[in-house]
C-alpha cells in the first residue's frame, strides 16, 4: 500500500511538472531552448504531446492510488 501511494505521488509530481513547462511554451509557438547542452525545439504539436502525456500520467496515478 505504501509503495503504491509514493508510485502515485510521483507519478502525480512528474504530470504536474509536465503541466507547468507547456504554459510557458505557449509563449514562444516555435522556440530553441538548451537543456544540459542539448538543444530542443518546441512547438504547439510538442506542447498538445506534452500535455496528453501528462493527463495519461494522472490517470495512471489516481488507478496506482486506488487500486494498487
Amino acid at each position: 500500500m505504501e509503495d503504491a501511494l509514493i508510485g502515485a505521488i510521483v507519478l502525480w509530481a512528474v504530470s504536474a511538472l509536465f503541466m507547468l513547462f507547456p504554459e510557458q511554451l505557449l509563449k514562444v509557438q516555435t522556440e530553441t531552448y538548451k537543456i544540459m547542452g542539448a538543444e530542443f525545439r518546441y512547438t504547439a504539436k510538442t506542447v498538445r504531446f506534452i500535455r496528453l502525456i501528462s493527463l495519461v500520467l494522472i490517470v495512471v496515478g489516481f488507478i496506482v492510488f486506488f487500486f494498487g
